[in-house]
């Protein structure tokens, strides 16, 4: 419970002070916050943690990406 709480807390604030200033917006919907908080609520706060860096490992673009995008 403490853990899903702090969890909770910690990706508000990124999603209110962090990302908002981060220069693209995600394309994805979800975003991966969104789905991180989704899959803690439902799994449980490791199995989500570990379903959130799947997300994120998979959805963010590499270095690459942004270079063929310019």
């Amino acid at each position: 419970m403490i853990m899903k709480t702090l969890a909770r807390i910690l990706i508000g604030f990124y999603k209110r002070f962090i990302s908002i200033n981060l220069t693209r917006p995600c394309i994805y919907v979800p975003t991966c916050s969104i789905y991180t908080l989704t899959a803690i609520e439902k799994h449980g706060f490791f199995k989500g943690c570990v379903m959130g860096a799947n997300c994120l490992l998979y959805t963010s673009p590499s270095p690459r990406d942004t270079e063929r995008s310019r």
